[in-house]
């Protein structure tokens, strides 16, 4: 595990990305192991990761991320993917759930002095239908699970490349019968005293020193073969990554290993952003006229930009994704200008920035079975300083306006939505989910209690006198019903009392409690 290295989590706990990074698949419910490779077809010490035994797995262009669900700031851990030197896939048989196994890129070469022979062969292999293990032509029955080649089965033909074999390893090889299981068959490690698959106690022959086959690959890209039988160095060679979960987030997540490790997007160079070209056309440009000017160039800008990005799709993500870098560098500096006479170019900008909307959301197909836990993060990182700018509370269908608009054409139905709400408190997100007592739900900051809303409310009334619905509601930047169910809570604790006419209802500061 020490080719892992912490990695930074946003106020949802989700992984922060990198500059041209993208989020390509998700699963909940994953385990880490580490190990030492022995030869092909046996491995010892795959002892569990304490530390890292339930979590959330995270494929993107660049790293493969583990979350903690437990202690996420603590036991996360990322792996860059351009240290893998080969990915094997198992999928999973009867109680043993399925896993991915990378390979490190640092192998230990053989030692030159050893009497080695050196082969170049074709190899005939089969797959096993049962746990799609792949077996040599000349065995019978599966090295894995024990169950016999069937008669009509495929045999395949591939080179195995330059094959160093030691002449001690072949001569004393143990036969592949040796510690099978009397019970099911299960063909175990030498070393393991009780089977592996139903418990049953072995006896296994007399154990023979066996020195490890290594086989060196043609290629040094990653691929996605049978276990590869080469000595590794004896730190870590190998991580394995348990789905626990089930459901198709192990498949997801193996296409979109695969696809990573084959792209390699971390060597493509990124190009640097340019603003925009903000020419000053005049010395004395100022006024309505000169704000008028910025925002038709910023319009001609923007639809250059959109003119691009759909020329096809493959030139619509590429752009996306730069974008989003423009609205980084434009929000920068927007931040640090003073407000002043451009208070209204900026209101624009803002505008067209959040149209941007997000770069990688989240998805059924790319998260599997932790689809509403993902949402539920993405939505706390979208909400949280949109919350801070606008009051700290918005209504839930306010809420559903704006996350669908930011998403653009990967929308979610209300149900998607209040279910990923629902999630906030077990996921200890800084955003909760608030129900009045007429059935309005709102979305508000954890820090905003119902006390310090009255408290709020209630000052706001001593400072401007007798207040409306309305008013509360411009003072406040909320939607009109949530300001009215503030007004009623408010009330509710003492601070405020009413006056209802035919004009409506004006709220007042309660003297009456004041006085006793």
């Amino acid at each position: 595990m020490n080719r892992c290295k912490p990695v930074d989590l946003s106020s949802s706990q989700r992984p922060v990305l990198l500059p041209g990074e993208r989020l390509l698949a998700s699963q909940g419910q994953v385990g880490l192991y580490d190990g030492f490779v022995l030869c092909a077809l046996t491995s010892i010490h795959k002892d569990k990761s304490s530390l890292h035994q339930e979590g959330v797995c995270y494929i993107t262009s660049h790293r493969l991320i583990y979350v903690d669900t437990k202690v996420p700031r603590v036991n996360s851990v990322q792996l860059d993917l351009d240290t893998i030197k080969s990915i094997d896939a198992y999928a999973g048989f009867l109680s043993r759930s399925p896993k991915i196994t990378i390979y490190f890129s640092n192998a230990r070469a053989p030692s030159p002095s050893t009497p080695d022979t050196v082969v170049s062969k074709q190899v005939a292999t089969w797959l096993c239908p049962i746990c799609s293990f792949q077996n040599t032509d000349d065995i019978e029955k599966c090295q894995l699970c024990g169950v016999f080649r069937p008669a009509n089965i495929q045999i395949t033909t591939s080179s195995s490349g330059e094959s160093v074999v030691s002449a001690s390893a072949s001569a004393s090889a143990p036969a592949p019968t040796e510690n099978t299981c009397p019970v099911c068959t299960f063909i175990n490690h030498p070393s393991m005293q009780r089977c592996e698959m139903c418990d049953t106690e072995l006896h296994p022959k007399s154990a023979t020193s066996v020195t490890a086959p290594s086989l060196e690959p043609e290629s040094s890209s990653p691929s996605t073969s049978s276990p590869t039988p080469e000595v590794m160095d004896e730190d870590s060679p190998f991580i394995k990554v348990a789905f626990r979960g089930g459901g198709g987030g192990y498949s997801t997540c193996l296409a979109s290993l695969k696809t990573a490790i084959g792209n390699r997007v971390w060597e493509q160079v990124q190009k640097p952003v340019q603003e925009p070209d903000r020419q000053v056309t005049s010395s004395r440009g100022a006024g309505i006229s000169a704000i008028q000017e910025r925002i038709e160039r910023t319009q001609l800008d923007a639809a250059e930009s959109l003119t691009d990005a759909f020329k096809d799709l493959d030139g619509l993500m590429a752009k996306a994704a730069e974008m989003v870098r423009l609205a980084e560098a434009i929000t920068t500096k927007i931040n640090k200008e003073p407000q002043g006479s451009s208070e209204t170019d900026t209101i624009t900008l803002n505008t067209y920035l959040m149209e941007l909307g997000i770069p990688n959301p989240v998805t059924k197909d790319s998260t599997g079975s932790s689809y509403h836990q993902e949402l539920a993060r993405e939505l706390s990182d979208f909400l949280v300083p949109v919350l801070d700018r606008q009051g700290g509370m918005k209504s839930l269908a306010d809420v559903y306006c704006l996350f669908n608009r930011a998403r653009g054409v990967a929308l979610i139905s209300p149900e998607d939505l209040y279910k990923a709400s629902c999630q906030f408190s077990t996921l200890n997100m800084p955003i909760c989910l608030k129900r009045y007592e007429s059935g309005l739900l709102v979305i508000q900051s954890i820090n905003l209690s119902d006390d310090r809303v009255a408290q709020r409310i209630f000052n706001h009334v001593k400072k401007y006198g007798p207040l409306t619905a309305m008013k509360i509601s411009e003072l406040e930047n909320l939607a009109l019903p949530v300001a009215v169910e503030q007004l009623h809570m408010t009330e509710a604790k003492g601070f405020l009392c009413r006056d209802a006419s035919s004009a409506g209802i004006t709220f007042y500061e309660n003297l009456f409690l004041q006085s006793h």
